[in-house]
């Protein structure tokens, strides 16, 4: 009997062992067609929720100041006699929008001698100005910079020259110090020193006239050249870009494939880019343009490189309508808005001339998203957003991306979003983006801003944070912030 009971016992317990394993076991996934078990993608639930936010562009009826964009004003800096950019001229400039300057630096006098260590100091004055203001330079370096009435080619250009190859370089070497300590005030900078106005065209030293073909890199010459951007190359810190005049010029060094936006941002050919200083001109744009096969090269080396220049003269094509085309089409980021005066005049007349100037470079705006009403202090929100470039180019410099949480007063300290890179922003193309943020412990309950701040790399003026395109209180002008909405901590 005894022994029936044990036996009872023992075998309840082993079915309730069995039963309970059982009810544990983890099932198994159903295999996928690969016979691999399916895996489920993690997504944050609260990106999409909560209310929708809608926003408004903001139009054209002023020039929206964006740094690193956007029409300039030209100075010429001269020695011995220097002529600085005025604190007086810049703050006129910041009136009309404008936040980008050409710097020529006229260096005729140079052409047989180094600079000395108070001409560089000289030269680093001029910066120092444009950071005071909350400027940035479109950088340039010419030997003569001599002003010519009429057509150029009736000029005697052979008896202006550039100086030879030895003390160019030297040139550049003793420029490197000037280039890095500036590079935060330093949009591009122009290759230059080359030919007239440091366009590379008419050149003593490194081009020859072949009868009706223009000038031309001939042999050493064109071999000259490539040493000479090299050097540049390497005085120049690699997170800014570089331009040449001429797409035949740049394609003759590193070939005709097209840079792409995803290459290597350090590479000499995915630093190089273009400046046409004949823009909306005839025949090619005065030959910036060898054929139409350069032009549709331009549109697509304008998403991973810099385009900009000027317009030389006025013509049938300079009207507002083929103006708007052309900027788009050669992706320009900037443009010169003292030269030609008829050009910019015209568009004034025209009233285009604040559309154009809008839609060069980037033109960031938010066009809808998602944003949480409430979260618990010390907790953490998502917020989703699509963010429209309606410009006509990438951003081509690096920047970060913050949010920043602001009650009053009282704001905290800048949340960064390492994972978004507005240089990704795409011309004409729409992006979702997903702001996660951890709200500091130490933030007061109450109802607070959700700003997206886009400051420089460097510097900590907000003159040179990006304003985004919208309407309806979302540009804080004074502190450069976008807010998107409220969200209130518990």
């Amino acid at each position: 009997m005894k022994i029936t009971l044990i036996f009872l016992a023992f075998f309840v317990l082993a079915c309730h062992l069995a039963q309970s394993q059982q009810t544990t076991k983890k099932p198994k996934q159903p295999p996928t067609k690969k016979g691999k078990p399916t895996v489920r993608q993690e997504t944050n639930p609260s990106c999409e929720q909560g209310k929708t936010l809608k926003f408004v562009p903001s139009g054209d009826k002023t020039l929206l100041a964006n740094p690193e964009r956007g029409y300039y004003h030209f100075h010429r800096i001269t020695f011995p006699k220097r002529k600085p950019i005025s604190q007086g001229e810049i703050k006129k400039w910041a009136k009309e929008g404008i936040t980008l300057a050409l710097m020529i630096f006229d260096i005729e006098q140079f052409v047989k001698k180094d600079f000395t260590d108070d001409d560089l100091k000289k030269m680093a004055l001029d910066f120092k100005t444009l950071r005071e203001a909350g400027m940035k330079g479109i950088v340039r370096f010419s030997y003569n910079y001599t002003d010519i009435e009429g057509n150029p080619d009736d000029h005697k250009f052979p008896q202006t020259t550039d100086a030879e190859k030895p003390q160019l370089l030297k040139h550049i070497k003793q420029l490197e110090k000037v280039f890095k300590n500036n590079v935060d005030v330093i949009t591009v900078v122009q290759l230059g020193f080359i030919g007239h106005w440091g366009e590379w065209y008419y050149s003593q030293n490194y081009a020859t006239k072949v009868g009706n073909e223009g000038w031309k890199a001939i042999g050493q010459q064109q071999k000259d050249r490539e040493d000479i951007v090299k050097a540049m190359m390497k005085a120049v810190p690699q997170n800014r870009m570089l331009q040449i005049r001429y797409p035949a010029a740049k394609q003759k060094i590193y070939g005709k494939a097209n840079s792409k936006p995803e290459d290597d941002r350090s590479t000499e050919r995915s630093r190089l880019g273009i400046h046409n200083d004949c823009f909306l001109a005839r025949e090619e744009d005065q030959g910036t343009f060898a054929d139409k096969s350069e032009r549709t090269w331009l549109k697509v080396e304008g998403l991973s490189v810099m385009v900009g220049g000027e317009s030389c003269e006025k013509n049938s094509k300079t009207g507002c309508s083929e103006a708007n085309k052309q900027i788009e089409e050669q992706r320009f980021t900037y443009l010169n808005t003292d030269y030609n005066k008829e050009v910019i005049k015209d568009w004034k007349d025209n009233k285009c001339y604040n559309k154009i100037g809008n839609k060069m470079g980037y033109r960031f705006e938010f066009v809808e998203g998602k944003l949480q009403s409430t979260v618990k202090k010390g907790g953490s929100f998502c917020a989703s957003l699509k963010i429209k470039n309606s410009g006509v180019a990438p951003l081509y410099n690096a920047r970060p991306v913050e949010v920043i949480l602001r009650k009053g007063n009282k704001k905290s300290a800048p949340i960064r979003q390492s994972k978004i890179d507005p240089r990704k922003f795409a011309p004409g193309k729409v992006m979702p983006v997903n702001l996660n943020v951890q709200v500091p412990s130490d933030l007061a309950p109450g109802q607070y801003d959700v700003i997206l701040n886009l400051p420089d790399e460097k510097l900590k003026d907000p003159k040179y944070s990006i304003l985004f395109a919208n309407g309806e209180k979302v540009q804080d002008e004074n502190e450069r912030f976008n807010v998107i909405g409220q969200i209130t901590i518990q």
